[in-house]
């Protein structure tokens, strides 16, 4: 299902680094991959080096052909989709922020559902256009969500 997301890191000088996701941003799509797979801070870095990605998987994994992917559900489970290295675009590249402000704003400009902040310490917060729209912690909202 193309349910959209924003993936983004408060990074140590204090920006924000942001890509976009097509596939899956839903919370227990998404949000549990980026709570159970991406908690070191590094890693988040690696993954938003990428650019703006069709799908998130548990693993960044290596360049493969865009097309086969699609086709392939176990590989969209497990590996990452990016619209530069698997298929060769320009202008995916993650977008920066001087403040959470201006992240907000264009997320609210944007036809993304959900929005996925990464903080200091390595912790997740989501905000979920279907709910409340506010910030909470991504551990509570995949609570929330699971109990519903």
């Amino acid at each position: 299902m193309g349910t959209r997301s924003m993936i983004a890191q408060i990074t140590d000088n204090a920006t924000i680094k942001a890509v976009y996701c097509h596939w899956d941003g839903y919370l227990e799509h998404n949000g549990r991959i980026l709570n159970d797979f991406y908690q070191d801070r590094s890693r988040v870095a690696e993954l938003l080096e990428q650019g703006d990605m069709s799908s998130l998987g548990a693993q960044i994994g290596e360049k493969h052909d865009f097309n086969e992917c699609i086709d392939a559900q176990e590989w969209k489970d497990t590996r990452c989709t990016f619209y530069k290295r698997d298929r060769g675009e320009d202008n995916v590249d993650a977008r920066e922020f001087t403040t959470t402000d201006e992240l907000l704003e264009y997320f609210e400009e944007s036809w993304c559902e959900f929005l996925y902040i990464q903080d200091f310490e390595g912790g997740w917060h989501v905000i979920d256009r279907y709910h409340n729209n506010d910030l909470v912690e991504l551990a509570v909202a995949l609570d929330k969500a699971q109990t519903a």
